[in-house]
Order: structure tokens, then sequence, then C-alpha cells
């Protein structure tokens, strides 16, 4: 039994040091990865791209309910195009959308 206790409380402190250990984000290094994943997604989304189109300079990083998100579809986007990108305050789980300003017709919702 009381092996099992020690057990349990290693288990438990590994879990928490690692919980501990992951790095926050800071606005800047938001800003960054928000710009980086969205271009990862237009390229891989328009084959024919040759370039990249957002800079960490294009919006803001905003920490809103332990998620940062960059971007704000807008239909006067770079070239035409936007993105919004929300991750973790450590950048997992990032989720990405970009939309051509077309799209507006589409998902109106998405451009308020």
């Amino acid at each position: 039994m009381r092996y099992f206790t020690v057990l349990i409380i290693l288990l438990l402190l590994t879990i928490l040091l690692g919980c501990m250990n992951r790095a926050i984000l800071s606005p800047d290094e938001a800003a960054q990865l928000g710009a980086k994943l969205a271009n990862e997604k237009y390229l891989k989304l328009f084959k024919n791209a040759t370039n990249t189109l957002f800079s960490p300079r294009d919006y803001p990083a905003v920490l809103l309910n332990s998620r940062w998100k960059w971007g704000k579809h807008n239909p006067a986007g770079v070239n035409g195009y936007s993105t919004e990108v929300q991750f973790n305050k450590d950048g997992s789980e990032p989720e990405v959308e970009i939309l051509f300003h077309t799209d507006i017709n589409a998902f109106p919702e998405k451009f308020k």
C-alpha cells in the first residue's frame, strides 16, 4: 500500500511539473506564431502561391480566455485574403481560418 501511495505521488508531481514547464508566449511571439501558421495554411490551400502574405505586424496578438487570437476577417484584407488564428497561451492547439474577400457573401458572420 505504501509503495502504491508513493507511486501515485510521484506520478502527480511529474504531471504537475510538466504543466508548469509550458512556456506562455509573449504578445510578439504570439504574433509571429500567428503569422507563421496563417502563411503555412495559405500556402497549403493555394498551391500556386509563390510567397507568403501575412506579417506579424499585420495584427496585434490578443489574449482572450487563455487563448491567443491573431488576425481578423476583413474583406479588405491582405490582397483580398484575411485570416484568424487562435491557439493556447503556449502555442498549442492552433486553429487557422483563411478567407478570401468574396467569402463575405457565404460567411457574413465571420466578417463582423
